[in-house]
């Protein structure tokens, strides 16, 4: 829930609003500041996943919706698999690493998930232009390393798609 002094100080042009997410300093947060705001925001157990992971690593698109995976063991309370929708970490795919305090997916398996998410195809792009640097792996074969749905797949090609799309119309900035 949005306080008072936070939506002053981003109306002010002092603090950014992520969203859910306040910052309140008028300049962007740096990898490590994005990662300990959302360390603040998510549950200890949560595993930093998908575009929320993507959001920590680029600072591109928005840390919501949240995505996140949920360790093998121990197993959630019902409450919290109540509250938090969370796939569970398969230890194959979803190698992980913490920064600042937050459990997330490394670059490599946050360009994955990104790639077969559901969410907008743009700002997937932008996160995805991002971590392409920051892979061993060229993004057209992560979708290949692992079992997916026929949506999935569609999600990776429209994303790899627009990644395009973005380094065609804006190859200054893209290069």
């Amino acid at each position: 829930m949005d306080s008072y002094p936070n939506n002053s100080l981003v109306l002010q042009g002092l603090g950014i609003s992520f969203g859910a997410v306040e910052w309140n300093h008028p300049r962007f947060p740096t990898l490590h500041e994005r990662a300990g705001l959302l360390a603040a925001r998510l549950p200890r157990w949560a595993i930093a996943s998908g575009t929320t992971a993507g959001w920590v690593w680029t600072g591109m698109g928005m840390p919501e919706p949240w995505d996140v995976l949920r360790p093998p063991k121990p197993a959630l309370s019902p409450l919290q698999r109540t509250l938090w929708s969370a796939r569970e970490q398969n230890p194959h795919h979803h190698t992980i690493q913490v920064i600042s305090g937050l459990t997330l997916l490394s670059a490599e398996a946050t360009a994955r998930e990104v790639l077969f998410s559901s969410n907008p195809v743009d700002s997937r792009a932008a996160q995805l232009w991002v971590l392409e640097s920051l892979c061993l792996t060229p993004l057209a074969a992560l979708p290949r390393g692992r079992r997916s749905t026929t949506a999935a797949r569609a999600n990776a090609r429209a994303a790899l798609a627009a990644l395009t799309r973005l380094r065609e119309n804006y190859p200054d900035i893209t290069r």
